[in-house]
C-alpha cells in the first residue's frame, strides 16, 4: 500500500512523507544526533513513561533512538541538510540563551516562561522542527497536512508552524546524584477545540534536550481539521484520550 490520499492531507504507508517517495526509507532520530551525543551520559537507557520498556542504548545510531523509518534517503540527507545545519547551529551558538536569560528579545517573541521562539527570516531552521513535527505524526499514525510537507520539502517558503520552548520539567540523576539534562521525546498528539463539535484544532509534538524543551506545533485550518476528524472516525486508528499529569508535561501541554 502507498498512502491514503485526502484532499489535504495523506496517511502515508512505505512511503516517504516529504516527497512521496517509496525509495529505501530512513529513520529520522526522535533527539538530534549532536544533542544526544553533547548532552551524554555514561550508561544510556531506554525507558518508557509507563516502566514497560527498559533497555540499555548501545549508541548514538540505536534504533530505539530513531522514529520507524519514513523519509526516503535524499531528503533525509541531501533534502533537508540545510535545515539540520541551521537547527546544530542554533542549539551550539543560541539555545544557551532559553536557560541564561540574556538577550531574550533577539531570538524570543515574547520573553516570558512559555517562549515562542523568533523563526521570521530563518526558515531552514523551522523546516528542521518541521521535519520533528512530521515524523513524529508519521509515528504516531495520524494524517499529515500536505503544506507541512511541502514546507519542509522546500515547496514553500512560508513556515506553518511555530515553535514555544520552556525549561525542561525533568532531568536524570545518576546514583551518587549527579544530575543533567534529560533527553526525552512527548510524542505528537492531537488538540482538540473546546465547544459541542470539539474537532481538532492544532497537531503538536515535544522533545527535550540540553535542559530545554521544545513544543512543535501546527494549526489546522478548517478543511484540514475536518478530514482528520473524518478519518479518526472511520479508520479508529487515532484515540483521543486524556494524559496523566506526568506524561502531560513530557508532552509540552499549556500548564
Amino acid at each position: 500500500m502507498g498512502d491514503h490520499s485526502l484532499i489535504t492531507c495523506r496517511v502515508y504507508e512505505n512511503v516517504c512523507w516529504i516527497c512521496g517517495s517509496a525509495s529505501e526509507l530512513t529513520g529520522e532520530h526522535k533527539i538530534k544526533k549532536t544533542d544526544l551525543e553533547r548532552y551524554s551520559v555514561s550508561k544510556p537507557r531506554f525507558q518508557t513513561i509507563d516502566g514497560r520498556v527498559d533497555k540499555p542504548i548501545q549508541g548514538p545510531n540505536s534504533k530505539l533512538l530513531k522514529f520507524n523509518n519514513s523519509i526516503c534517503k535524499y531528503c533525509n540527507n541531501t533534502g533537508t541538510q540545510t535545515a539540520d545545519r541551521s537547527y546544530d547551529a542554533f542549539m551550539l551558538k543560541e539555545a544557551g540563551v532559553i536557560t541564561c536569560e540574556s538577550d531574550v528579545e533577539r531570538i524570543f517573541t515574547r520573553p516570558e516562561d512559555d517562549r515562542h521562539l523568533n523563526l521570521m527570516g530563518r526558515v531552514e531552521l523551522a523546516r528542521y522542527f518541521g521535519k520533528h513535527l512530521g515524523c513524529a505524526l508519521w509515528y504516531q499514525k495520524f494524517p499529515i497536512p500536505r503544506r507541512l510537507s511541502g514546507f519542509v520539502g522546500g515547496k514553500s517558503a512560508k513556515p506553518c508552524i511555530d515553535v514555544t520552548t520552556r525549561p525542561a520539567p525533568f532531568w536524570w540523576q545518576a546514583d551518587d546524584g549527579t544530575i543533567g539534562p534529560l533527553n526525552a521525546i512527548g510524542g505528537a498528539y492531537i488538540r482538540l477545540r473546546n465547544g459541542p463539535n470539539t474537532r481538532p484544532a492544532s497537531y503538536h509534538s515535544a522533545y527535550m534536550t540540553g535542559g530545554i524543551q521544545f513544543i512543535v506545533s501546527m494549526r489546522l485550518s478548517v478543511l484540514e481539521a475536518a478530514e482528520i476528524r473524518s478519518f479518526a472516525r472511520k479508520s479508529r486508528m487515532i484515540s483521543f484520550r486524556a494524559f496523566s499529569e506526568e506524561e502531560a508535561k513530557y508532552r509540552g501541554l499549556p500548564k
